[in-house]
């Protein structure tokens, strides 16, 4: 069982989060120059993404009190405490495919760069989730599973460590595997819309108590949004390589 630690007097998921932001910045300026594209318009991209995906975060952060959103709807308008991830990845999305069509850069052209960022992404993400790992902020359902960790009311699984080994073991090598061979436009973007998405969508069955809106959980409507926006993506750049 993995034991629980507490931080005193220190808070180390911001400055880890922004080492995350950094990682996947310079990673994304390396790829693209690697792929003979425009380092400066990725560079700004990734800028608008940051600024986009963190103001989401947060907003989107209040859709998780379901019942007071329900109760007043202005709720969504107040920020909450936290941020929230699928606000963070969606927000930086729009924001960054908006910049890139500014710049006049549409379909296949953006997509090129946005998948490039698809790639680079989960390299800066684990550093976000170790934070969520060192605090213990997202704990679920109560097991005797090995990989427990012995929070202080019960043994409980670490649903930002489960993501966080699973960016590790899985996604990252995965991709490092995929990328020996040339990848249509939009492969990237579908790959890591399809295996994330469907991965939260198997983690949230691990959550306490999720707040829901209809039949489904909050995270039930964004990753399985998520997860078939994927998958027609990635249908779409096999069949039209």
């Amino acid at each position: 069982m993995i034991p629980y630690w507490k931080f005193q007097g220190f808070h180390p998921g911001l400055p880890l989060a922004a080492i995350g932001i950094l990682v996947c910045h310079f990673r994304l300026l390396r790829r693209v120059r690697r792929q003979g594209l425009d380092g400066e318009t990725a560079g700004m991209m990734s800028l608008v993404m940051v600024v986009t995906g963190l103001a989401a975060a947060y907003w989107f952060r209040g859709v998780y009190f379901a019942d007071a959103v329900r109760a007043d709807w202005k709720t969504l308008l107040r920020l909450q405490p936290g941020a929230a991830s699928f606000g963070g990845i969606a927000g930086g999305l729009a924001g960054g495919w908006l910049y890139l069509l500014a710049r006049g850069l549409r379909g296949r052209a953006g997509m090129k760069y946005l998948d490039a960022l698809a790639y680079v992404f989960p390299q800066g993400w684990i550093f976000g989730r170790l934070g969520c790992t060192l605090v213990h902020d997202h704990p679920g359902i109560r097991t005797t599973s090995w990989l427990a960790v012995r929070y202080p009311d019960a043994p409980r699984f670490d649903l930002g460590l489960l993501e966080l080994l699973f960016f590790l073991l899985v996604l990252i090598p995965g991709f490092a595997w995929l990328d020996r061979t040339k990848r249509p436009t939009g492969y990237w973007m579908g790959t890591f819309l399809t295996v994330y998405g469907a991965f939260r969508l198997l983690l949230d069955q691990l959550h306490v108590d999720p707040p829901r809106y209809g039949w489904f959980t909050v995270d039930q409507w964004a990753y399985g949004t998520a997860f078939a926006a994927g998958v027609c993506l990635l249908t779409r750049s096999v069949f039209q390589r």
